[in-house]
């Protein structure tokens, strides 16, 4: 199929206008390319939240795909004739994405002809696609395997174009949930700043920002397995569900037999801690995955790594003007709070004043 014949075909869609034969055309095309179902999704979604149906019937099937995708941005001016008669190709339909989900927290497109300095580790190509989470926002997204990804705040995913094929590999900044569809041809693979983790077909997270001195990740379900990266000697160490892997990005001197894989159980390693989280609380209620049901549970933090959260959280900047205050710990959790609601309530429990000039927030010892 042309790829103008794709684009009337989304348009009429859209708008309401196609009818059963064009409806099957699309749906045929759609299962024999899996990237113009991402595509499709990704647009269906938005236009689905946020608009109606097209209701000029003497728009031309081209314009009435441009209106769809730029209906989201309410102060882009209306193109120009001789664009109009300009037929879409695959890269404007990739950054009009970016223009429909203006505004939200979820942004996707494709990153052309990036330098080699500038491409994510294990993975080289000149196409990629990137999806990121603002501060202060979460975002959610369906790889086009089916696999289900949470984005966490300040976070990013970047995967090939081609991606789903022989190796189904991201590279993930930031924190992620991942639920992973089940394909023994076609290991996933999820690589970060210091180690690369394993899987066929499971639920995990995966807590990798690049200013924490660690890299954790959290095993609920299934098994994965985890390798230091550029390091044939490392042990490569599997997990089992609710085990809790934490990794020291600073610690350079790790080490481990060749050939052994260290099973399971609490392990130690130079660099590597492995330990159990409770098995028996609901995904909600743990710290490590809580925040994918917009919640920030602390528990035992300290304040100044619960301000760090809270940074991200809010998408505010927080300065802890006492030491003996910033390493205070604190428990607690939450959900719906303003971050005034939020500081007002650590007053409880924490001797401490505040102050809030736009974003920046400085807090002093009471």
């Amino acid at each position: 199929m042309h790829e103008h014949r794709f684009h009337e075909l989304v348009a009429r869609k859209l708008s309401g206008e196609a009818t059963h034969a064009e409806m099957q055309e699309l749906q045929e095309h759609l299962q024999q390319h899996p990237g113009d179902q991402y595509l499709y999704e990704m647009l269906t979604t938005w236009w689905s939240q946020h608009s109606g149906p097209v209701q000029d019937e003497n728009l031309h099937e081209e314009e009435s795909f441009q209106r769809i995708l730029l209906a989201a941005d309410a102060t882009a001016p209306a193109p120009p004739a001789t664009i109009r008669k300009i037929y879409f190709r695959r890269w404007f339909a990739y950054a009009a994405i970016i223009i429909a989900l203006a505004g939200s927290a979820i942004t996707i497109g494709p990153l052309l002809f990036r330098k080699q300095a500038n491409k994510p580790a294990a993975i080289a190509s000149d196409t990629m696609n990137e999806v990121m989470a603002r501060p202060g926002s979460k975002s959610k997204l369906v790889l086009p395997d089916g696999t289900q990804v949470w984005l966490n705040a300040e976070s990013r995913l970047t995967y090939l174009s081609n991606f789903n094929q022989a190796m189904r590999e991201v590279n993930l900044e930031g924190e992620a949930f991942f639920d992973v569809t089940h394909n023994k041809q076609s290991p996933f693979i999820v690589h970060t700043a210091g180690i690369d983790i394993r899987v066929l077909g499971t639920a995990f997270n995966v807590k990798s920002y690049a200013e924490d001195p660690t890299i954790e990740t959290t095993l609920l379900r299934g098994s994965i397995e985890v390798v230091r990266q550029n390091d044939k000697n490392a042990p490569r160490i599997i997990l089992r569900p609710h085990e809790k892997l934490v990794f020291n990005k600073m610690d350079s001197s790790l080490k481990g037999p060749k050939t052994q894989s260290i099973q399971h159980g609490p392990i130690s390693q130079t660099g590597i801690s492995v330990t159990t989280v409770p098995a028996d609380r609901p995904d909600s209620t743990m710290k490590e995955t809580s925040w994918v049901y917009n919640k920030l549970i602390f528990d035992g933090d300290s304040f100044q790594e619960l301000a760090e959260k809270m940074e991200r959280w809010y998408n505010v900047q927080i300065t802890i003007k006492n030491e003996k205050l910033s390493q205070m710990r604190l428990k607690g959790s939450f959900e719906k709070e303003t971050i005034r609601e939020a500081l007002d309530a650590l007053k409880l429990t924490a001797p401490f004043e505040y102050s809030i000039s736009g974003n920046a927030i400085e807090i002093v010892k009471r």
